[in-house]
């Protein structure tokens, strides 16, 4: 699955070091795991049960 410009511009920001990060985009919960330097790793796009 390709990520859209959107997406991309979210996952090129720098966020707190080794932390799990939650966001919405439109109708999908986005969650993704950060390395040392806080750069996105591990991406999940989908919905949040419950």
């Amino acid at each position: 699955m390709k990520l859209g410009p959107p997406i991309l511009k979210i996952l090129q920001k720098r966020y707190p070091p080794l932390s799990l990060i939650e966001k919405t985009f439109g109708n999908y919960d986005l969650s993704f795991k950060t390395d040392e330097e806080g750069l996105p790793v591990l991406l999940f796009f989908g919905k949040e049960a419950g």
